[in-house]
């Protein structure tokens, strides 16, 4: 017992000792100072400056636990400074930093440095605006606008998935506005969306407030026709026509910007045509036309079908003339004598629904009524046709009239029938000229590439020929030697 006595005492001095003499050490080496814990540039990963001693190191503590040693600027003054950046972000709350000085030869540590408190702001959630519960929404991609912080993004979560983003937005005012659409198309029916926000400093945001919203079934869309050319229009201003819903708000789009809105008519029928004629002159060449509906409860239709129309004078190839006739002639509104008419207004290049003048009409009545004369406009047969049909539109005052007995009318209707076939002819002459010349071309083509090739395959001969010389040149060398 007495052995184990004065082992207990000798432990206890030797502790003693050793707690006094680390205590006097630590007196010989300077606490640290803190100057700054700067969130200027980031509030979760502030800049930390202060001064020590020379030839000490510093540790930062942060709530009490050891984060990393600080860079020191040595320097030739008594202090030398010292700083830390935080590699990690620090949630939102409050901290306390402190320092401790390290001496790097006898490794003997100073006392904490005064504490320097300071705090991570919590960044705030998004709020949503729209859409809601009383929000009617036909699109299938609805716009979900709402406010955030400025120098944020924020993630936007649509039935629990996130959906997107809207990338950074700002405002001088520290809050910003958003507007984000989805990128997928949602399905009919009820949806919830919420949103968090992220700063550019890597906090995040609790959940924005939740909105819940119902797509319900898109509006009709309406359907187009081709654009009417008469006497109330031009071929640059033509009347656009179509057939949507009752009491509809339509938008008429050409080339993508929208040219004009206008509020449709009421039928019986619950469906009313529309024409609306362009604001301004379209300039020549390829336009696309389409329109959309929105009914009295703001619902949005998606777009109609799309009419592609031309001011000038297109050169139509034959098969597309053909598609477009079958798809014309299909529609059972026009009539069952369309197909009929189509050939006619071929015959003579008008557009069916352009009024006819009297002339025109009795040509028309005549042609449809003799089956020969329709056979051959069907075959394309053009080269007794306006000997043809001058006989059965004009077959009695030709017979027992002369040229100068000939009414009036039925001059202008020879003299008019003789200029559009003429131009027809020329037309199809043209195209034939065209023919014959892509024909030229392509055999010209043709012949550069077979020559081209000769003389590639001439210069490979030629390269293996040299080779071949050149090794038998360095095998007699090495003979000779």
């Amino acid at each position: 017992m007495a052995k184990n006595k004065t082992l207990i005492y000798l432990l206890a001095l030797i502790i003693g000792f050793t707690v006094t003499t680390s205590s006097l050490l630590a007196a010989f080496v300077p606490v640290p100072i803190v100057i700054a814990v700067d969130q200027s540039v980031s509030q979760t990963r502030p800049l930390i400056t202060g001064l020590t001693a020379p030839g000490t190191e510093v540790s930062i503590y942060i709530n009490g636990t050891f984060s990393k040693l600080a860079e020191v600027n040595e320097t030739e003054t008594a202090t030398n400074n010292f700083y830390y950046s935080l590699e990690n972000n620090l949630d939102s709350g409050e901290y306390s930093l402190t320092a401790i000085a390290r001496d790097k030869t006898s490794l003997v540590l100073s006392t904490f440095s005064t504490p320097v408190d300071f705090l991570v702001p919590e960044l705030s959630a998004p709020t949503l605006l729209v859409p809601n519960k009383n929000s009617v929404i036909g699109e299938t991609k609805p716009l979900i606008t709402g406010l955030s912080e400025s120098d944020t993004t924020v993630h936007v979560f649509i039935d629990g998935i996130i959906n997107g983003n809207t990338g950074i937005i700002n405002n001088e005012t520290g809050t910003a506005d958003f507007v984000y659409q989805p990128f997928l198309n949602l399905s009919v029916g009820q949806h919830q969306a919420w949103a968090v926000a992220v700063s550019e400093d890597g906090r995040t945001s609790k959940l924005s407030n939740v909105l819940d919203f119902n797509i319900e079934a898109p509006m009709p869309a309406p359907t187009l026709m081709a654009p009417v050319v008469n006497s109330s229009s031009t071929h640059e201003q033509p009347f656009i026509v179509g057939l949507t819903k009752n009491d509809s708000l339509i938008k008429v789009f050409i080339d993508g910007n929208l040219d004009g809105e206008f509020i449709s008519g009421i039928h019986a029928s619950g469906t009313v045509s529309f024409a609306y004629q362009p604001f301004l002159p379209l300039s020549r060449g390829q336009h696309q036309i389409y329109v959309t509906a929105t009914d009295s409860r703001g619902k949005i239709s998606i777009w109609s079908n799309s009419i592609n129309y031309f001011v000038g004078e297109p050169v139509i190839s034959p098969i597309a003339a053909e598609e477009e006739i079958a798809v014309l002639s299909s529609e059972s509104v026009f009539g069952t004598d369309f197909k009929d008419l189509i050939i006619l207004a071929q015959f003579f290049q008008l557009d069916p629904s352009v009024s006819l003048s009297v002339d025109q009409s009795l040509a028309l009545e005549k042609i449809l009524s003799d089956e020969e004369l329709l056979q051959k406009l069907s075959a394309g047969d053009k080269a007794d046709l306006r000997a043809l049909a001058k006989a059965k539109i004009f077959e009695d005052s030709l017979v027992e009239e002369s040229a100068i007995d000939t009414p009036k009318d039925s001059k202008e209707a020879i003299f008019e029938l003789d200029k559009i076939l003429s131009e027809k002819q020329e037309v199809a002459e043209e195209q034939s000229g065209l023919i014959n010349e892509d024909k030229e071309r392509q055999g010209r083509l043709r012949w550069n590439l077979v020559i081209f090739i000769l003389f590639l395959v001439a210069v490979i001969i030629w390269i293996f020929w040299v080779n071949r010389e050149l090794i038998k040149e360095k095998q007699e060398q090495g003979k000779s030697k």
